[in-house]
């Protein structure tokens, strides 16, 4: 067990809007999350940020197409690094919708799904609230 003597904790920064954006278009796996009943839930996904909006795939009978139609839901990416105990999260807030052909991005800037499967029906969550924080080793 660690004493204050031999304990120097990090601390915690806010991420801005840019640094938070970067993140997000760096990065191709994150988590969905939504409320069902009172219950909270939340699944991870492969993912494409396009600035505006996080856009994932699923099957059109999936439980992310039942709830992810419309409505307000969040979207989460983070990393860690135990050896040097730091890391940073950025979580996205806003409405979700499912994309119509005529909305779905070019090929080449469509998420990937990592698991086979027919996974035609788009969804996107705008980026209304955009937030983060890193921790800074000590």
């Amino acid at each position: 067990m660690r004493t204050d003597e031999q304990w120097y904790p990090g601390h915690l920064r806010d991420l801005d809007d840019s640094e938070c954006r970067e993140l997000l278009t760096e990065n191709r796996v994150g988590r969905v999350a939504w409320c069902e009943n009172g219950i909270p839930a939340m699944v991870p996904v492969n993912y494409r940020f396009d600035g505006e909006y996080v856009v994932f795939r699923t099957s059109a009978h999936s439980l992310l197409a039942r709830h992810f139609r419309d409505g307000p839901k969040a979207f989460q990416i983070d990393d860690h690094d135990d050896f040097q105990q730091s890391g940073w999260s950025v979580l996205v807030q806003g409405e979700s919708e499912v994309l119509e052909w005529d909305e779905l991005p070019d090929p080449a800037d469509r998420p990937q799904p990592w698991i086979g499967g027919n996974r035609n029906v788009h969804i996107r969550i705008s980026a209304e609230h955009i937030s983060g924080r890193r921790v800074v080793p000590a």
